[in-house]
């Protein structure tokens, strides 16, 4: 649909959970799209549970993507197109 409009649409995909992949990504990002200068990130988990049932694995998983994976893709991303 994008394409139909005469607009410009690339897609990258990526496991935010592997941290030491994100400077990759960006690079991929910089090769397709030298002249960015905004990230968006809404990726995001949440456990569908009682939060008594919730376990260390749940949150790791919740603090990984949510908290970890912004983090260090805007880190990437200001490295990257500084």
């Amino acid at each position: 649909e994008v394409h139909r409009l005469g607009r410009k649409c690339v897609l990258f995909k990526q496991d935010l959970t592997d941290i030491e992949g994100l400077p990759r990504l960006m690079e991929m990002v910089a090769a397709h799209m030298p002249h960015c200068t905004a990230l968006i990130n809404n990726a995001s988990v949440f456990e569908r549970k009682p939060f008594l049932d919730a376990d260390y694995a749940d949150y790791q998983r919740m603090m990984r993507i949510n908290l970890e994976a912004p983090v260090f893709l805007t880190q990437s991303f200001a490295r990257t197109f500084q």
